[in-house]
């Protein structure tokens, strides 16, 4: 199973993807892969620096690459991952090339982003006009090859309400989880299939070569 995550700023994104981590998830980032980009061109990473970096990559190779190049770093096996930082619809179309995909889009009313944002004191969110300016700057712009991420939420499969305390969230995760668990065995596709993936799982503790 894949699950991507996305949602706006200050939404509790990480914070989902740190406990679907504790559930044995493998987790990747859109982001790293444009990190690993800046440090090799000498660039600070800062998020003014990935947005630049991701349209740029965009605007060269296709607006689905960073999907495209984060599924090659996947394991065709029943192991789970979480996806964060999906900014571009493309980007969802390449993961959706997976059966097993689905969006999960985090959502928090815009007052109690923007609380989270500041308490969190990142460089460029040191008050509201200038989360509010940032934010309208990014969710307005309509070039081609820019992040969508109004389009991509719009796209997903399941919303996470994420505006109260983090137990509550944790619950909501935990019966998605328990929803999905039960359409993913539904849909296996026989007996051999089942008891196959057993013995993978089983064979990661042995210590036997």
């Amino acid at each position: 199973m894949i699950i991507g995550i996305t949602g706006l700023n200050g939404a509790g994104k990480t914070t989902v993807v740190e406990y679907l981590e504790k559930k044995s998830f493998h987790a990747y980032s859109l982001s790293d892969i444009l990190r690993e980009l800046l440090r090799k061109d000498g660039k600070p990473l800062t998020r003014e620096g990935l947005i630049e970096k991701g349209n740029e990559i965009r605007k060269r190779n296709g607006n689905g690459i960073l999907g495209e190049m984060i599924l090659e770093r996947l394991q065709e096996n029943s192991t789970h991952y979480v996806i964060d930082s999906i900014r571009h619809p493309e980007e969802v179309e390449a993961l959706q090339s997976r059966e097993d995909f689905l969006l999960v889009a985090v959502d928090a009313p815009t007052e109690v982003r923007f609380e989270r944002m500041l308490e969190r004191k990142r460089e460029h969110e040191t008050n509201y006009a200038d989360i509010l300016a940032f934010e309208k700057e990014e969710l307005e712009n309509e070039e081609k090859n820019k992040e969508k991420l109004v389009a991509v939420a719009k796209m997903a499969h399941i919303v996470l309400k994420n505006d109260q305390e983090l137990d509550v969230l944790y619950k909501k995760i935990d019966r998605m989880l328990a929803d999905l668990s039960k359409k993913y065995i539904l849909n296996s596709s026989s007996d051999d299939h089942f008891f196959i993936e057993i013995a993978q799982v089983t064979a990661k503790q042995s210590h036997c070569l």
